[in-house]
């Protein structure tokens, strides 16, 4: 009787040609009573928004998302959006999406 094959082992994503991502942060606009005016968004809001800008995109897109490792063991999450492109542009990285 034969052995059952071993699951596969997962693979590290290769980082060495990921390129940085470059554009201007989001602003948020501070209440009146507060001092007014606008400062950069904190951490947490920050990654409120892209949860909620990708949710809104996987309504026609599907995204979908996978954890992974670094060849250095840090944690990776990976978003995955069909048809959709990184490019650059006047410096600045671009999302380009077909049917938009």
């Amino acid at each position: 009787m034969s052995q059952p094959t071993p699951p596969p082992q997962p693979e590290s994503l290769r980082l060495d040609d990921a390129q940085p991502l470059v554009t201007d942060a989001i602003l948020v606009q501070v209440p009146p009573r507060r001092g007014g005016g606008q400062r950069e968004t904190r951490p947490s809001e920050a990654y409120r928004l892209v949860m909620a800008a990708l949710g809104a995109v996987s309504q026609w897109a599907g995204i979908k998302w996978k954890n992974t490792y670094s060849p250095d063991g840090e944690p990776l999450a990976v978003v995955l959006i069909p048809g959709a492109q990184f490019g650059e542009r006047q410096g600045k990285t671009t999302l380009d999406a077909e049917n938009v």
